[in-house]
């Protein structure tokens, strides 16, 4: 009876002290932004960015794209995150459907690697409101655990307004020397474990995990360069 009643403490114990750390640690990135230098003459886009959130867990229950949107935002972009409902694969597509079915303007729909078959579901309905689709991978992604994908072939190709794109990231090996980078890579180690699937596996670079405990906005940077591409595209697009 003892050993049972340790057991249950403890687990209390782990849940209270993740969630206070995942606190602690949302409110040291909003302390970010207040030193935050804007790139200037940024092209904007003319339809807003859907960023697309994975499953949530106890070990990782806050913004999973951290601060990538709000970085966006800052620079003027028009940027929304849906969060999906459901459990499976194809239930977690179909309510991004009928999120992006309510919109009244197009959208570009990005997701990171770990929603990768979710959003190839997604491109498969060819919704009119969609104007892009990009899956955000981290180079050599599988070497953190994720399985790679499978090789496309020709007959897996279709319309490019309705193709899933594949913007890479490069790899940032961070220092991990405080005691905040340690503590988010293992709660996302934890929450990866939960997930139990390896395509599904969130990686740190693609969501910007780690950035708030590095001088500067490393991976943000890159998610404006997707931003300005997209952009461009607008611009042709509506010639």
């Amino acid at each position: 009876m003892l050993i049972v009643f340790a057991s249950i403490l403890f687990g209390f114990l782990v849940i209270g002290v993740s969630l206070l750390f995942q606190v602690l640690q949302r409110r040291k990135r909003a302390s970010r932004f207040r030193g935050l230098e804007l790139k200037p003459n940024c092209l904007l886009t003319r339809f807003p960015m859907a960023f697309i959130s994975g499953p949530r867990t106890l070990f990782r229950l806050f913004d999973h794209w951290n601060d990538i949107p709000l970085y966006l935002r800052e620079h003027g972009y028009e940027v929304f995150v849906i969060e999906p409902s459901g459990r499976s694969q194809v239930e977690r597509a179909e309510s991004v459907r009928a999120a992006v079915s309510q919109l009244t303007t197009h959208c570009h729909l990005i997701a990171d690697g770990s929603l990768e078959s979710e959003l190839e579901k997604i491109a498969q309905m060819k919704l009119p409101h969609v104007s892009s689709l990009t899956v955000v991978k981290a180079r050599h992604r599988e070497r953190f655990g994720a399985s790679r994908g499978p090789t496309l072939s020709v007959s897996d190709l279709r319309p490019v307004a309705m193709a899933v794109e594949v913007f890479e990231i490069d790899n940032v090996d961070f220092v991990l020397s405080g005691l905040g980078a340690k503590g988010k890579l293992l709660l996302l180690g934890a929450h990866n474990f939960l997930i139990k699937r390896r395509s599904q596996f969130v990686h740190p670079n693609e969501t910007a995990e780690l950035s708030s405990a590095q001088p500067g906005f490393v991976i943000e940077s890159r998610f404006l360069d997707l931003a300005i591409s997209l952009a461009e595209r607008d611009v042709l697009s509506s010639d």
